[in-house]
């Protein structure tokens, strides 16, 4: 994440624009992610998309799209909630598959920040279809929290 990546996205946050996270994150945007609200709990939407499929067989979402899914909710979450302003850089993310993401319903995730200090966040995230008693997936980050003047400096090729 840019510099200036990180601060449009600090103003979008700031005008209550939470749709501001897709625009500037090209894999979630790929993948349709949707962020809603509904009676003052946030989650995250994943769409049934035909090409999101692994198995076809058991009509299943592939696993690593679950993944990328509950790794990007965990990163807005940390954005969304953090109470200082750092870039979150992930350094651990584990995920355990619980069952199936068959199609056609769409996933849905939910996420606590569990711990954030001025250097580390932890989130936990719940993935589920239809029931959010019967999750199909369930992980947990570790964000590294840097100050944008300490972000890396993206390459330039003169």
């Amino acid at each position: 994440m840019t510099s200036s990546s990180y601060e449009r996205i600090r103003a979008g946050l700031a005008a209550g624009d939470l749709d501001v996270l897709l625009r500037e994150n090209p894999y979630p945007r790929f993948l349709g992610v949707e962020i809603k609200v509904l009676g003052g709990e946030r989650y995250y939407v994943l769409p049934r998309r035909d090409e999101l499929i692994g198995s076809r067989r058991l009509g299943a979402m592939h696993g690593g799209v679950l993944a990328g899914f509950l790794e990007s909710a965990s990163l807005f979450e940390v954005l969304i909630t953090q109470q200082q302003y750092h870039v979150p850089s992930p350094v651990d993310f584990e995920i355990d598959y619980l069952r199936s993401a068959r199609q056609p319903s769409a996933c849905h995730v939910r996420c606590e920040v569990v711990r954030q200090g001025s250097r580390v966040a932890q989130v936990r995230a719940e993935c589920w279809q239809n029931d959010r008693h019967k999750p199909v997936a369930a992980s947990r980050a570790v964000f590294l929290l840097r100050n944008v003047d300490n972000a890396p400096a993206k390459d330039s090729h003169a």
